[in-house]
């Protein structure tokens, strides 16, 4: 486990390669951390940035005009929730511009990883990606969020 906060600082640089890269292509903001500081949470290495990654490539990108990435945290009840939203084209019209054959192998492995500190904790991990057209309220793109027990979460 790292801390949350050098993983949001990594997550933070590789948003800023990816606008260098992209110019006016891609937007983001991240909200939250405020809202943690004094609680020295860890979390597992690199389980966001494959979210996000996913998110400018799948979903930004094949965009005509710029997208936006929020990604927000916040102690939620007995777990912290993180927050990955944008408004790019969405899961399914992604799916279809897959490849045949092609499975993310970096969201297979982070839902393993999520099922193994499942088990050797006892507390809930959990993930849910969400086509926001599939919502209440529809709109563009697509909703990741993550669920990590406050319990299980090492606080240092």
């Amino acid at each position: 486990l790292v801390p949350l906060e050098e993983e949001m600082e990594r997550l933070e640089l590789y948003l800023k390669l990816e606008k260098l890269r992209f110019g006016d292509k891609l937007s983001y903001a991240i909200h939250g951390m405020e809202e943690l500081q004094g609680h020295d949470i860890s979390i597992p290495p690199m389980l966001l940035q494959p979210y996000v990654e996913n998110a400018v490539i799948h979903g930004i990108l094949p965009r005509e005009k710029g997208g936006h990435i929020d990604v927000s945290l916040r102690g939620i009840g007995n777990h912290y929730e993180v927050e990955i939203r944008d408004n790019g084209i969405g899961l399914k019209a992604a799916a279809g511009r897959r490849r045949e054959g092609h499975e993310s192998l970096a969201l297979k492995m982070n839902q393993e990883r999520l099922s193994i500190l499942s088990a050797l904790s006892g507390s809930s991990y959990s993930i849910a990606i969400i086509d926001r057209s599939e919502e209440a309220v529809p709109a563009e793109g697509t909703l990741v969020r993550l669920f990590l027990p406050k319990e299980a979460v090492i606080e240092r």
